[in-house]
């Protein structure tokens, strides 16, 4: 029989309640907030916001592939004394390594994407200033 490692009541109370806040402080920014493009008006802006973007991708990648990492060195997933939201069939040995590759493979995926979007960025700001390599 697999074993389970049973739910954290609290965690699921408090991202039920996160959840429920953004979805309310979006509503309340789309119907009352000014839109974007008035608040953005400088090219400067428009960098921060980008840049601010980027590394949140950057981020997440890194996030992701250093829990694939933990999950494969410690050959168990979910991890030792990880809360889970729901109940989760305790993977160990190779289903565990094969879960943690994966874990890494989506946090690769994010590094490609933000290498992508570095070099587009890089090739639209050398065509708008007419910028030749």
């Amino acid at each position: 029989m697999s074993e389970i490692q049973r739910a954290d009541r609290t965690l699921r109370r408090r991202v039920i309640i996160l959840v429920g806040v953004l979805m309310i402080c979006a509503v309340v920014a789309h119907f009352f907030a000014p839109p974007l493009h008035i608040l953005v008006v400088t090219s400067m802006g428009e960098a921060v916001i980008a840049i601010v973007i980027w590394l949140f991708i950057v981020a997440t990648g890194v996030y992701f592939f250093r829990l694939g990492s933990a999950v494969r060195r410690a050959s168990r997933f979910p991890l030792p004394g990880q809360r889970v939201l729901r109940d989760t069939v305790v993977l160990s040995g190779a289903a565990a390594a094969k879960q943690g590759r994966s874990i890494q493979v989506v946090g690769f995926l994010f590094f490609l994407i933000a290498g992508g979007l570095l070099f587009f960025a890089v090739r639209i700001y050398m065509v708008l200033f007419s910028l030749h390599p």
